[in-house]
């Protein structure tokens, strides 16, 4: 069986820094988004992960956006999370971690 992909494409808008990512987010791949993250974060303070193309996060994805969104609170900045329905948004919500993340269900309403 292959081993799941994931693409990360960084933009750049103005001050804010957005994530697109598409694939799986599992345990071989959150290395890849804990990166992307971790650059994003150095160039700016209004950061965007839109996980709309994003099939599966398991426990290590989750994990990464809390520990990037307590980075940036730190500086006073903001981790938004573009999420629509979906299971993506229900392991958002089954983790409680709705309520701590700025989690939008589009780009436009975020």
């Amino acid at each position: 069986m292959p081993a799941p992909e994931l693409e990360i494409r960084l933009e750049e808008v103005g001050p804010r820094v957005t994530l697109a990512v598409s694939g799986e987010i599992d345990l071989a791949t959150v290395g890849a988004l804990r990166d992307a993250l971790e650059r994003a974060l150095g160039l700016s303070n209004d950061v965007w992960v839109d996980l709309s193309d994003v099939e599966f996060m398991g426990s290590m994805g989750l994990t990464a956006l809390v520990t990037s969104h307590h980075a940036l609170n730190r500086r006073r900045g903001t981790l938004t999370v573009v999420c629509p329905r979906g299971p993506v948004l229900r392991a958002l919500e089954v983790s409680g971690l709705d309520d701590v993340l700025h989690v939008r269900p589009t780009r436009d309403a975020a």
